[in-house]
């Protein structure tokens, strides 16, 4: 960490104004490739830095399966519903008419030849035009605009950097672009909701009875696109740009590096390193050299406070028969790491994590304790647990009589480490 504390002193002295930083550029090039990208190679390659960098890859986009992939899902829908109820409001006859008349000052034209302004968004939007609201494409950038399945000839200058100043930064471009573009169609349907709305109270006499789903669908909408926004802009929010920030500029000056574990396209990593390249290299952006300067100094903090986490782990695996570690997870037996991605294997890690904890206090893994879970369940999470485990500790895990399991090892000989609970003892010395 010595070398990022010297490359951070180094920018202070290059960046004193933006006019020694102007006149200083090809050496502030040369600061990024010879003395930054080497301060950051020790922290590309740390797993605690990956899970944070590969946080939305993990957890936005399609094929994931963590709640707040399934909250997407459900924002998603509530786009859906929301827009085909409008839809079907708005297409009964004496909301048509008020709407037009709207549009057109009270002048009476052809219900055959007319349509609401708005309408035809809303009957976009209720089709589901967008491949996904999340794209792993947008990792290295604001590439995929809408997202459409049929992409627009000319994409929405929302959805530019040029025009907008929050795509123009290093970062986590998928969630922001997430971001950008629900907030497109909740204002695309909000702005024909409002509409409706004022046509439901110029009518006089019978109104139309399906405005409560609509109402309804609306509250749904927001409720869950609060939720997501919620997440989305989290206290983690800014260490996870941070670590993306530095993956991407890696990747603009070390185009060869192995950045396999981002689980990536190789042409997707080749080519957003190059878009960074072409703007830091050749249009050297000052409010980008400030964000590396940022994500530098976040990820020192980073790495000095798992500093001694490691050597915590490091006592542990020297004096205890199993170690877990919650983040990233991981597991230790004898003095050897299990060889395994128990990121994708959550489910089975937390169950071998909550057996280890049971025994610690002397107690054991019951269905009854499990919450929703049916000891069928607990049964095949076991299965699959024992097929990545060393022969010893996987003759350790027996059947306790009642439909679950015991961990047949002393319980002062494991040892389960919460980093949460590290990095809270960190902060109060």
């Amino acid at each position: 960490m010595h070398r990022l504390g010297l490359a951070l002193d180094e920018l202070h002295r290059l960046m004193k104004s933006d006019v020694d930083a102007r006149a200083n550029v090809p050496a502030i090039v040369t600061w990024i490739d010879q003395l930054a990208c080497p301060a950051v190679r020790d922290a590309i390659h740390d797993p605690r830095f990956q899970q944070i960098a590969r946080w939305p890859l993990d957890n936005l986009v399609p094929g994931a399966t963590t709640p707040i992939r399934q909250l997407v899902e459900r924002v998603d829908g509530a786009l859906i519903d929301h827009a085909l109820q409008l839809r079907a409001f708005a297409q009964s006859k004496q909301i048509w008419e008020r709407l037009l008349s709207l549009d057109r000052a009270g002048i009476e034209l052809s219900l055959a030849t007319e349509r609401p302004t708005g309408f035809d968004n809303v009957d976009f939007i209720s089709r589901r035009p967008w491949r996904d609201l999340a794209s792993p494409l947008d990792y290295f950038g604001a590439f995929m605009g809408c997202n459409l399945i049929i992409p627009d000839e000319v994409p929405f200058a929302l959805f530019l950097p040029y025009a907008n100043p929050a795509l123009r930064s290093l970062g986590d471009f998928i969630s922001r672009m997430l971001i950008q573009r629900l907030a497109h169609w909740q204002h695309e349907l909000h702005v024909f909701y409002v509409k409706c709305f004022t046509a439901r109270r110029e009518i006089t006499g019978k109104v139309p009875r399906n405005w409560g789903k609509v109402a309804a669908s609306a509250a749904t909408l927001s409720e869950t696109s609060m939720s997501l926004m919620s997440h989305l802009k989290s206290d983690d929010s800014d260490l996870r740009n941070s670590c993306i920030a530095i993956v991407q500029t890696y990747a603009a000056f070390r185009p060869a590096a192995a950045l396999s574990w981002l689980k990536l396209d190789c042409n997707v990593v080749r080519h957003g390193g190059a878009y960074w390249s072409a703007l830091i290299e050749r249009r050297l952006d000052l409010t980008v050299v400030k964000r590396i300067g940022v994500a530098l100094e976040d990820v020192q903090e980073l790495c000095e406070t798992h500093a001694s986490l490691d050597d915590m782990v490091r006592q542990f695996v020297e004096s205890k028969q199993l170690v877990l570690v919650e983040r990233p997870p991981r597991v230790y037996w004898q003095g050897k790491l299990l060889q395994a991605d128990w990121d994708d294997k959550r489910a089975i890690f937390d169950f071998l994590w909550e057996l280890a904890s049971r025994t610690q206090h002397k107690s054991e893994l019951d269905p009854d304790g499990m919450g929703s879970l049916t000891k069928s369940t607990l049964v095949n999470r076991c299965s699959r647990l024992k097929t990545y485990l060393a022969p010893e500790l996987r003759n350790a895990i027996k059947p306790n009589g009642r439909g679950g399991y015991r961990l047949d090892i002393a319980p002062d000989a494991i040892e389960t480490v919460r980093v949460d609970l590290i990095e809270k003892a960190a902060e109060i010395d």
